[in-house]
């Protein structure tokens, strides 16, 4: 690109869209179709927002994704994106000038979060050797080890599917009654194989069949 061309010179000093990620964008489009077909597109334009509704709703979208929900079963889109519309819906109200503002009343100073930050690199002092925390992608972490037996190739095993697992994966398991063969581990998940189809399940998907 020439350094004398003129729409060069005017687009650097422009919002830079440029700079959004499209991906998600275009999720969050659709999280926001699904709020439209529901009840009206832009509605919330008419009707004003409440802060204390969609910080809720917000959370509730953060705290399941936290806990190892991906996806919302209700609508089938991804807990941040719905988040995000969340926050995209309050964030214009705001603009839009209907807003409820019905935040709690404020500290007299604050949350003062720079205390607490102080507060945490004391901490850091004091442990500066950290234990590895105990998360589902933990590269040593063993699901049969910690929360039950380890299997061997042959053993008939339950299968426990995640909220997040595919519909698909969830008809296949339900015709065999949620049971399969154990074949072997491979990483972070394991082989199981399912009327000889081999399927990958994660660890903490398994467990032993209970004895009736």
């Amino acid at each position: 690109m020439k350094d004398s061309n003129p729409k060069e010179a005017l687009g650097v000093k422009k919002v830079p869209l440029h700079a959004v990620p499209v991906k998600p964008l275009l999720e969050v489009g659709l999280a926001m179709m699904e709020g439209g077909r529901k009840f009206g597109t832009h509605n919330y334009r008419s009707v004003g927002v409440r802060m204390s509704t969609y910080y809720d709703a917000a959370l509730r979208h953060l705290t399941s994704w936290w806990e190892g929900e991906d996806i919302d079963p209700d609508s089938g889109v991804h807990h941040l994106v719905k988040a995000m519309a969340c926050l995209f819906v309050v964030r214009d109200g705001m603009h839009m000038g209907n807003c409820v503002d019905d935040r709690p009343i404020r500290y007299p100073d604050g949350i003062d979060m720079r205390k607490f930050n102080k507060i945490a690199a004391s901490l850091i002092t004091k442990y500066p050797e950290c234990a590895k925390p105990f998360t589902w992608h933990t590269d040593d972490y063993n699901a049969a080890e910690i929360d039950g037996p380890e299997f061997k190739n042959g053993d008939v095993v339950k299968i426990v599917l995640r909220d997040t697992a595919d519909p698909s994966i969830r008809a296949l398991c339900a015709d065999v009654k949620y049971q399969g063969t154990y074949i072997r581990p491979t990483g972070k998940v394991c082989i199981v194989s399912i009327n000889n189809d081999n399927r990958l399940f994660y660890n903490d998907e398994i467990f032993p069949v209970e004895d009736n």
